[in-house]
């Protein structure tokens, strides 16, 4: 930029000066991919989560991962994974569940958690868990048989 009589040096200076004279500091600002920043963080949350679940005695762990399958809250996603403890209860679960598909104000006394044992040869079974039980308890404690956890209305 210029000023009317053609002298550009004043402004230049001034830049100049403002951008040299600034004091140093050890805070720097750097760009960053904000997916790969949200991605960072759910994993040491996850991390964090996973280490309060991990006996330090050699005994059994107390939480570990559980696929739910919601295809009645959403056709599109079939199922979500839940990071959980051995004693959250199924309510517990159906509220995460609901909350994950953006479901927040929806009642979760209008919803359940089924159960679903399938076994080679035989007819699948489903069993309706009551709010208190917990399914990842049930999961870690129960035979071989496959075990699947869906939410229906």
């Amino acid at each position: 930029m210029k000023l009317e009589n053609g002298d550009s040096h004043d402004q230049d200076g001034v830049a100049e000066k403002l951008y040299t004279e600034l004091p140093e500091t050890s805070f720097t600002r750097s760009i960053s991919n904000p997916e790969a920043v949200m991605r960072r963080r759910r994993q040491l949350q996850l991390e964090k989560k996973l280490q309060q679940f991990r006996s330090k005695d050699g005994g059994p762990d107390t939480g570990g991962t559980l696929k739910i399958y919601g295809e009645a809250l959403c056709k599109d996603v079939p199922y979500k994974t839940l990071l959980l403890s051995v004693r959250d209860c199924a309510g517990t679960v159906v509220r995460e569940m609901l909350d994950k598909y953006g479901l927040i104000k929806t009642d979760p006394s209008q919803w359940c958690l089924v159960q679903v044992t399938q076994q080679p040869g035989c007819p699948d079974s489903e069993y309706i868990l009551d709010d208190d039980e917990c399914p990842l308890n049930i999961l870690m404690t129960s035979s071989n048989t496959a075990h699947e956890f869906e939410s229906l209305d």
